[in-house]
């Protein structure tokens, strides 16, 4: 018997009408939860969207009418709830991740999803972000001064905080795509101004490397901790980069004396003055960014190493070996010494008294070869 390559029509709508029902119900029960509140955060709203999302991860016929009868918009749609344009809440994740399941198996289901997420609330859809900063956040900043606060200038504060924003949001890649090589120390030291928010291309040595807490404007978008990293270019010699940044590669340890050859991929932020330990004050390019590159696998040697620098390990290291050598001479001497008198006393224990026999007399005796014999002088004997 030949098997038909499409269900009878019967079959069909008995198929679907339950399907869009189903649907139907999923979407009053989304409704009713979004009423109440904007996010569906019990069990039964939660169950509502896996449904929905399940019925329209089909790419058969039920999928599409699904599609159609969720294309509706509500009479009063209610405004969507206050996202963080930043992170997105822990609730929000499981209908997002819903969401992106249906996006793999069904185009239009997906864009459905997407839709009434966005009624709802759940999430909101931000076109990629472009690398470049936006100039207007950047104005204010005062050139030829340490990085000053909201108290002394609002305006660099703000932008500050806006640039270590931008930077986090920005992907390495795509930074690293943009960011010039031809821009030189000379052109930022010379008009700060004109470079302020370009994304720069530098490398060279990271000799100094700390940590600091970052503003407390910024903790809210997930960035508590910065670093401030100290680099020197093998063209400018003595005249050092410094960079901000708010993720530190996997492996590298803050310290004032270490030495990595490393590439950063940073926006330029002004010409920054600072104190260096002699109380000397000078001016240094100031970069903020998201993270760096490690040239090579492990760090590079210093160049200039210290008379000592090296010899502590191999010094206490020798030091020990000798106490373990004395330590092992000490105990067989000893014990050699021991082995000798307890040889000597064990001969002298070794050696008993023997008693004379009866009838033997001092004068019967045979003398030795060597002793003379005794002469017995004395009255009647001749």
């Amino acid at each position: 018997m030949a098997i038909p390559t499409r269900p009878a029509p019967l079959l069909a709508l008995a198929r679907v009408v339950p399907t869009v029902l189903l649907v139907m119900a999923s979407a009053l029960s989304v409704d009713r939860a979004r009423a109440e509140d904007p996010v569906p955060t019990d069990k039964q709203g939660q169950a509502a969207w896996a449904a929905l999302a399940h019925v329209l991860s089909s790419q058969r016929l039920e999928g599409v009418m699904a599609a159609v009868v969720l294309a509706g918009e509500p009479e009063n749609p209610a405004p969507p709830a206050p996202v963080n344009p930043v992170v997105l809440e822990d609730r929000f994740r499981g209908p997002v991740a819903v969401a992106e399941v249906v996006g793999i198996q069904n185009g239009p289901a997906a864009a459905v999803m997407l839709q009434r997420g966005l009624q709802a609330g759940l999430w909101e859809v931000k076109p990629q972000k472009s690398p470049f900063p936006d100039k207007d956040m950047l104005t204010g900043i005062e050139d030829r001064k340490p990085v000053l606060n909201a108290d002394q200038n609002s305006y660099e504060s703000r932008a500050y905080c806006y640039l270590v924003f931008h930077a986090r949001e920005i992907p390495v890649d795509a930074l690293s795509k943009v960011a010039s090589k031809q821009i030189t120390y000379a052109h930022l030291w010379d008009d700060p101004k004109k470079y302020r928010g370009e994304p720069i291309h530098i490398e060279g040595r990271l000799k100094k490397l700390t940590r600091m807490d970052a503003p407390k404007i910024l903790w809210n978008d997930g960035i508590r901790t910065l670093y401030e990293a100290w680099v020197f270019p093998e063209e400018y010699g003595a005249n050092p980069f410094c960079v901000i940044f708010s993720e530190l590669p996997k492996g590298v340890q803050t310290g004032e004396k270490i030495e990595y050859p490393v590439t950063f991929d940073a926006y330029f932020f002004k010409r920054y003055r600072y104190a260096t330990v002699n109380r000397e004050t000078r001016d240094a390019p100031l970069f903020i960014g998201r993270t760096f590159a490690i040239q090579g696998v492990k760090p590079a040697k210093p160049e200039a190493p210290g008379v000592f620098d090296g010899m502590l390990v191999p010094t206490v290291m020798a030091f020990v070996a000798g106490l373990v050598v004395l330590f092992f001479g000490l105990t067989w001497w000893f014990r050699r010494g021991d082995r000798v008198v307890q040889s000597r006393i064990r001969e002298a224990r070794g050696t008993g008294f023997v008693e004379p026999g009866v009838n033997e007399s001092p004068h019967d005796r045979t003398p030795l070869p060597d002793e003379e014999p005794q002469r017995m002088d004395g009255p009647g004997l001749n």
